[in-house]
């Protein structure tokens, strides 16, 4: 399921700006994480241009002349907002001015959020969420920031001294609050459409944000903004009235969030706006187009297939100009049986392959692998590269192999089995970069598909009906893989047949 950068006036910095953000995978290891931790953002530098700041009082400017221990390193693992598990691909450094702030709404740069501050020191985490700085500044008073995409953490008041220096385990996540201790804290600006999967408790209780940032998506202030789909019948949410219908049909909705989230609505609901207008599915692809990201899930397929591959669903309206990856068809509810790579998967049952072929794919096999003991004793026991699932269905065939092959789309799960892989196959979560059909490099947008569940729908008032332990639910594991994959959704747009290289700065 295999689901762009401004030119700037200085011809070094554009250069540069290619290097970081540009996917030529220089420093990866086999671990998934960046081998590059040696500190330095100078010539000898994959990913930078510069002073390297040895602290040798040649042409250092501030905490480059701090940098006097080569010896010195920084350790540590950086966790979810609900510091449970820890992170794939999280840019963790030391910033040696201060940092910009983030602005909320899609722009077409692979890399929406560049890492502010000048790093002088900086490592990228493994798919354990483990790092390791070396050289830091050595002194009182330092920083340390943690950032993937537009999540931001930003940890002041901090001694690095000439010699090890670990950061107390658990003490370095996420936040769960926008500006939580910090001006610079930053969650991404969201909306969420509601549906039949509670995908508001995945983001409470999975995820860790906090209750007070789900507020209306038209008045409301917090990070997660609610639009209530008119085909809803779910738990109620307090202060919450905007619709569904204005975010997909309101002229510039859309562009206003980082990410739009859509919980699964039961049925292939017509989105394009009265009389068929095409409206929505059209702000949907400008909103791709331009940057946006986007997660959707089963019967919001109509957003990608047209009307006739809708079958015979009367409500898919499907739609013309949003270009397709693959061969859809339609709900078919698939469920495989039980496999012996999946060998406590007695709830779902289905097996699927994650692909381990791409750097990307091998680092969630990894995580799921060293977080999936976390929901025992009901799940757990796949073999190294499954993953074990329940209540999923089967919308896309077969993924064009011209997109998996260009490095447009990316599968991440797929059915195993007797299906030949990439070229013959069921996809069950992919992604894909836009524009379409254009050059991956300069690809700025994401959209992800997603035929994995999240929790049923549930009645009363949120957040009181969602479970107190996410990992209780039988949709645990489903939650579980789908973590991995939002905050990836995050992150800088690339080329997934290579490694992720860290952020420019």
């Amino acid at each position: 399921m295999r689901l762009l950068l401004s030119i700037t006036v200085s011809v070094a910095l554009a250069m540069f700006t290619l290097v970081g953000c540009g996917g030529n995978g220089s420093g990866f290891d086999s671990d998934g994480g960046d081998a590059s931790t040696d500190g330095t953002v100078g010539m000898d530098s994959p990913f930078g241009f510069g002073d390297t700041g040895t602290g040798d009082g040649a042409g250092c400017v501030g905490l480059q002349c701090q940098q006097t221990c080569p010896t010195g390193t920084i350790t540590g693992t950086v966790y979810d907002p609900a510091n449970i598990n820890g992170l794939y691909n999280v840019f963790v450094y030391v910033p040696n001015d201060p940092l910009d702030a983030i602005t909320d709404g899609p722009i077409c740069a692979q890399c929406q959020a560049p890492a502010s501050g000048s790093p002088v020191a900086s490592a990228t985490t493994d798919y354990k969420g483990d790092f390791t700085i070396t050289n830091p500044p050595i002194g009182t008073n330092l920083s340390l920031v943690m950032q993937l995409g537009k999540w931001r953490r930003h940890i002041s008041n901090l001694t690095f001294t000439c010699g090890p220096n670990p950061q107390a385990d658990h003490s370095l996540r996420f936040p769960t609050k926008q500006h939580e201790t910090s001006p610079d804290d930053n969650i991404p600006l969201m909306a969420m459409t509601t549906g039949c999967d509670s995908a508001e408790c995945f983001f409470l209780g999975r995820i860790g944000i906090d209750k007070s940032e789900f507020t209306d998506g038209v008045t409301g202030t917090g990070r997660v903004r609610m639009f209530i789909s008119p085909n809803y019948s779910g738990g109620t949410f307090p202060g919450v009235t905007a619709s569904s219908t204005t975010l997909f049909t309101g002229a510039g909705e859309m562009a206003k969030f980082d990410i739009i989230f859509d919980a699964c609505e039961c049925d292939t609901y017509d989105r394009g706006g009265a009389g068929s207008t095409d409206v929505g599915y059209k702000n949907f692809l400008s909103y791709l187009n331009s940057g946006g990201r986007a997660f959707t899930t089963h019967y919001y397929y109509n957003f990608f297939a047209s009307t006739t591959q809708c079958f015979s669903d009367t409500t898919c309206q499907g739609q013309t100009p949003l270009p397709t990856v693959g061969a859809w068809e339609g709900n078919q509810g698939l469920a495989m049986a039980p496999a012996a790579d999946c060998p406590n998967n007695t709830q779902g049952p289905s097996c699927l392959t994650i692909d381990t072929a791409i750097p990307k794919g091998m680092a969630l096999a990894q995580w799921y692998q060293n977080n999936n003991t976390k929901i025992e004793p009901t799940w757990g026991g796949e073999k190294f590269g499954y993953v074990g699932l329940t209540d999923i269905r089967e919308d896309m065939g077969k993924l064009d192999p011209t997109f998996v092959t260009a490095g447009t789309a990316t599968p991440w799960l797929y059915a195993s089995g007797s299906n030949t892989f990439p070229t013959n196959y069921d996809g069950y979560y992919f992604s894909f970069n836009t524009p379409m059909g254009t050059d991956p490099t300069t690809q700025c947008g994401r959209a992800i598909y997603s035929d994995v569940h999240l929790d049923n729908e549930y009645s009363g008032s949120f957040p009181g009906y969602c479970p107190a332990n996410p990992n209780t639910s039988d949709h645990a594991p489903n939650e579980l893989a789908l973590e991995f994959l939002f905050f990836d959704l995050s992150s800088c747009v690339q080329n997934d047949t290579q490694p992720p290289p860290p952020p420019p700065f």
